[in-house]
């Protein structure tokens, strides 16, 4: 197993790419680059707080996502509340 695949998120982060492509009506979303940077804001955040926890049965609040507005930022702590419950 390589270093980069020990460190990614137990959730796809192409699943989160997906759900932000679908939330910013882009069909480019790098991995590294903030959900702000792409024209996200403080209403699509919480949509995609929403669409997480339909998507994938997790409950996160803003301040869970905050430190990491990215795509695998977002995969991780998803996978870390999964963890959590």
């Amino acid at each position: 197993m390589t270093e980069e695949q020990t460190t990614l998120p137990a959730v796809p982060v192409e699943d989160v790419a997906q759900l932000w492509r679908t939330l910013l009506h882009r069909d480019d979303v790098a991995h590294d680059v903030s959900f702000i940077e792409l024209g996200g804001d403080s209403l699509l955040i919480i949509a995609m707080l929403s669409e997480i926890e339909e998507q994938f049965s997790v409950y996160l609040e803003a301040e869970d996502v905050l430190a990491d507005l990215t795509v695998t930022g977002i995969a991780t702590a998803i996978a870390k509340a999964r963890d959590e419950a």
